[in-house]
């Protein structure tokens, strides 16, 4: 009798045991689907399917101040997901360069939530934002919206003309400037070719003096001076020019003086000629 006690405990402990682990298996796929869960993760924007992000609106503005322009962005997520943003992958696609956002945070947009971006992009030049062909992108390749549309057709047709006008006018400033220049240069040099002259050699200032009635010249000493030679012995000193203009001792300051005073020598021609008559 008393084994076959012993005999029952031990079934009923074995069938425990094995309940006990049916329970365990089962419950874990239900653990497993909780993780699993817990790890699903918030898609960012550029990971959208197109569908989705067309159903995001972008709204850019541009604001004038004193520094320039100023350019903010009001977001709305029409999609049925939660989406994240990194504002630091905006970025102006100019025709030369590209202008990274100001603003570096991540911010998360639910269901029919809109979100305004202050000062996305700062101290914007007004005549780049209105050119053809310049776009605001996300992520270097989704083009969200040209620059162009944040002003209206009467803005535009406004700047337009007034950096056409302005243009027009720089250019005629530099094409003045330009003639003004050449004729500058064209001026000064036709005064250069004529006063400059070729400077005389030694030899050439020599011969020069030789055929001017002095005759040989080798005891005289040379000195080169201020466009001409100086050729000098003890009685005096002789200028040879480099026009090829010769003068001999005591003659330089009357010849420059007759030179300077033009009038005072004709008019002691004059009165010669007066008091001879009157003779």
């Amino acid at each position: 009798m008393k084994k076959t006690f012993l005999m029952f405990m031990g079934i009923f402990v074995l069938l425990g045991m094995a309940g006990c682990s049916n329970t365990t298996t089962k419950s874990t796929p239900k653990s497993h689907i909780k993780i699993e869960h817990k790890q699903s993760k918030t898609p960012y924007y550029q990971e959208l399917k197109k569908a989705d992000q067309k159903k995001v609106n972008f709204n850019f503005i541009a604001d004038q101040n004193d520094y320039g322009y100023f350019i903010s962005a009001k977001i709305t997520n029409k999609t049925n997901k939660t989406i994240k943003f990194d504002s630091s992958k905006f970025a102006l696609k100019l025709a030369d360069k590209n202008v990274p956002a100001a603003l570096t945070s991540i911010f998360i947009l639910k269901p029919n939530q809109t979100k305004k971006l202050s000062g996305l992009f700062q101290k914007q030049s007004v005549k780049e934002l209105i050119q053809t062909n310049n776009f605001i992108t996300y992520s270097h390749k989704i083009k969200l919206a040209s620059t162009r549309s944040m002003f209206s057709t009467e803005d535009l047709n406004v700047l337009n003309q007034t950096f056409n006008t302005t243009s027009d006018q720089s250019n005629n400033t530099e094409q003045q400037n330009e003639s003004d220049n050449t004729s500058d240069s064209q001026t000064t040099s036709s005064d250069n070719s004529s006063t400059n002259t070729t400077e005389l050699t030694e030899a050439q200032a020599r011969q020069k003096l030789a055929d001017s009635g002095y005759g040989d010249t080798s005891e005289l000493k040379a000195e080169r001076g201020d466009g001409c030679w100086n050729l000098y012995n003890g009685l005096g000193t002789w200028f040879v020019y480099d026009n090829g203009d010769v003068s001999y001792p005591g003659n330089r300051a009357l010849n420059q003086y007759l030179k300077d005073h033009p009038d005072e020598n004709t008019g002691a021609d004059t009165d010669d000629s007066d008091s001879d008559d009157a003779e």
